[in-house]
């Protein structure tokens, strides 16, 4: 059996069962990714567009549940 670069010797259901567990890592970085692109589009717009978690976005909030704010 050829030696692991780590020194171990592997079995072939090792060395896939690696290979599986480097792709799904793989797999799972890229959707991070992807989802803090989307996030960052996302608060960027809410800051273009006054929204977000500012003052106006509070008065908001405070107005659909009827609280007052500022007084």
């Amino acid at each position: 059996m050829p030696a692991h670069p780590g020194g171990k010797r592997l079995n072939n259901g090792a060395k896939a069962a690696t290979v599986a567990a480097e792709a799904e890592k793989a797999e799972l970085v890229e959707q991070i990714g992807r989802l803090k692109v989307e996030w960052l589009k996302k608060s960027q717009s809410n800051r273009l567009n006054g929204s977000g978690s500012g003052p106006a976005a509070w008065a908001a909030v405070a107005q659909q549940f009827q609280f007052s704010v500022g007084k």
